[in-house]
C-alpha cells in the first residue's frame, strides 16, 4: 500500500484489522487450550498439579491482558 501511495489513513484502517483478525484468531486458540487445561485439571487428584494449571491460566490471561 505504501508503494502504490495509498493514503496513511487507509494503511492504518487495514493494520487495524489485521490486529483485529489476529486477535480473534488468538481468542480461538486460547479458548480452545483454557477447555483442554481445565479438562485435565478437573480430571486431576494431584493438588500440586491442580495449583500448577491455574497458574499456568493465570498466567495466560495476564500476558493476554498485556498483548491487549
Amino acid at each position: 500500500m505504501l508503494d502504490e501511495d495509498r493514503s496513511l489513513l487507509d494503511v492504518v484502517t487495514q493494520l487495524s484489522a489485521v490486529r483485529a483478525a489476529l486477535g480473534g484468531v488468538a481468542n480461538i486458540v486460547v479458548g480452545a487450550h483454557v477447555e483442554e487445561r481445565i479438562n485435565k485439571m478437573l480430571a486431576s487428584d494431584d493438588a500440586r498439579e491442580q495449583r500448577a494449571l491455574v497458574s499456568e491460566l493465570v498466567g495466560l490471561f495476564e500476558k493476554r491482558h498485556r498483548d491487549a
